[in-house]
């Protein structure tokens, strides 16, 4: 079996992988979101304009692209509204926790607009939905990012940088790049769609998967490794 068709196994591999692992979290208390349709609660708060999004020590939230920036917090009825610490110094939003009641599931979801260019984030795991936008960096720390899957409106980045470390993971699906720049330290990179131009460096046992660009240039250590197929 040639070389590149064992690297595109592998990745369709690590993407049913990851897919099955976000469904998984997806479950709580053993019921699916879904579940809770017409039994939840709604609670909106607006937000004033930025341009850095920080989140810290968060997990099972959204962020996603919209005309105005609210967070959006639902929760079934019968449960108490939970506690999202955030506060806004500057151009710059910070979430720091999520409180809710023990075995009260809470889905958060930050709606963003054109005017965040740099999403931080330490400790968390966050899921991106559509978010179109000509430059936009992503730096993580201990954290994991997953683009969702859109096979209608394709997320549209003209340039995306992602600086990840300290065991860092960033899957990209159903979205178009134009220019991916990457600066990973032990940290893993998973891009099921193409990019015209990709560069950047690897260290301490990275790992990037993507597709053939047009141009690449990219540096890597020895303990790190780059799987590109057509």
């Amino acid at each position: 079996m040639k070389t590149s068709k064992i690297i595109f196994i592998t990745l369709l591999s690590s993407i049913a992988i990851i897919i099955l692992v976000v469904m998984i979290s997806l479950r709580l208390n053993g019921q699916r979101w879904s579940e809770y349709d017409n039994k939840l609660k709604v609670n909106k708060k607006p937000l004033q304009t930025f341009s850095v999004l920080c989140i810290d020590n968060s997990d099972k939230l959204t962020v996603t692209g919209s005309e105005t920036s609210y967070i959006e917090v639902s929760t079934p009825e019968k449960d108490a509204t939970p506690v999202v610490d955030y506060t806004t110094k500057g151009d710059t939003l910070m979430l720091t926790g999520i409180h809710n009641a023990p075995n009260s599931p809470v889905f958060v979801k930050i709606y963003i607009s054109k005017e965040v260019k740099t999403i931080k984030l330490e400790n968390s795991d966050i899921m991106i939905g559509q978010y179109n936008s000509d430059n936009l960096s992503l730096n993580l720390a201990s954290s994991k990012a997953y683009f969702l899957i859109n096979k209608v409106n394709s997320t549209r980045i003209g340039t995306l940088q992602i600086s990840a470390r300290n065991i860092s993971s960033v899957t990209l699906n159903s979205m178009i790049i134009d220019t991916l720049g990457v600066v990973l330290q032990n940290s893993t990179v998973t891009m099921a769609v193409s990019a015209n131009t990709v560069s950047g460096t690897l260290s301490d046992r990275s790992k990037l998967f993507i597709n053939q660009p047009g141009e690449i240039s990219l540096k890597r250590d020895p303990t790190s490794r780059i799987f590109m197929y057509n």
